[in-house]
Order: C-alpha cells, then sequence, then structure tokens
C-alpha cells in the first residue's frame, strides 16, 4: 500500500512539473515570436519600403530578386571590342533585354546596387541587394505572400 501511494504521488508529481514545462514552453514561444516581431529601427524603415515596392513589383522582379537573394550577384562581362550584351545574358526564361530592364528598375528603386569595372578582358557589370535590404528582403521573399 505504501509503495502504491508513493507510485501515485510520483505520477501526480510527474503531472505537474510536465504541466509546468509545457506551460513555459509555451511562454518562451511567445516571447521569442514577439521579440521577432520587433524591429530595430533601422530594419522596420527597410521593411516598410521593401514591402510597398514589392506589392508593385512583377512575377519576374520577385524572381530576379530571389535569384540575387540567393546567389548575391548577378555578373555579367562582355568585351569591349564593340559587342552589344548578348543573348546568353538570361536567367530562368527572362531574355537578357528583359532581365536588364527588371535589374535596372531594381537599381532606381534603391532595392539593388549596380556596379560597372573595367579590366583587361573588357567590362564587367554587377548588382547586388543594398544591404540595408537582404534581411528584409529575405523575409519578405521566402515567407510572406508577396
Amino acid at each position: 500500500m505504501l509503495r502504491e501511494s508513493a507510485k501515485q504521488r510520483t505520477a501526480t508529481l510527474r503531472a505537474e512539473h510536465q504541466d509546468e514545462i509545457l506551460q513555459r514552453d509555451a511562454r518562451i514561444t511567445g516571447l521569442q515570436a514577439e521579440l521577432e516581431r520587433k524591429r530595430d529601427p533601422a530594419k522596420a524603415y527597410h521593411h516598410g519600403i521593401a514591402k510597398d515596392v514589392l506589392a508593385g513589383l512583377s512575377d519576374d522582379a520577385k524572381k530576379v530578386l530571389r535569384h540575387l537573394w540567393t546567389r548575391d550577384k548577378i555578373v555579367q562581362r562582355y568585351q569591349v571590342a564593340g559587342r552589344e550584351y548578348d543573348d546568353t545574358f538570361q536567367m530562368a526564361g527572362i531574355s537578357g533585354s528583359d532581365l536588364r530592364g527588371i535589374l535596372e528598375k531594381l537599381v532606381a528603386l534603391e532595392l539593388v546596387h549596380y556596379a560597372c569595372t573595367r579590366d583587361h578582358v573588357g567590362v564587367l557589370h554587377s548588382w547586388e541587394i543594398t544591404p540595408g535590404f537582404k534581411g528584409v528582403l529575405g523575409e519578405l521573399l521566402f515567407t510572406e505572400p508577396v
């Protein structure tokens, strides 16, 4: 009989502790979610701008931004011998001229930074996401419906 009552007390204590643990875990999860929602002022500023801009972009432009976010940079090199941009400058079904137009629009919106450098081979064009928008674009492009 003494043994049974000890087993019952142990089972009761385990159940109480399990309830306490579940309540604590739920509170921790809630606090973590609240912290994630709060942003520092700079991140909040960039988040607001990015969300507004993304709402007005085409699906192809969002595809280009996702590619840029994933790959860090789009680079195009061509020789200076008077050649135009070749048709190999394509991405996921977007033609070279359309891709160039999308990148120019993203640069004008200041979501993307453009750089052009010359070396002994020719000209190197590169585009990458502006550093202030890198984190918020990843959040908006991959987690929230855009």
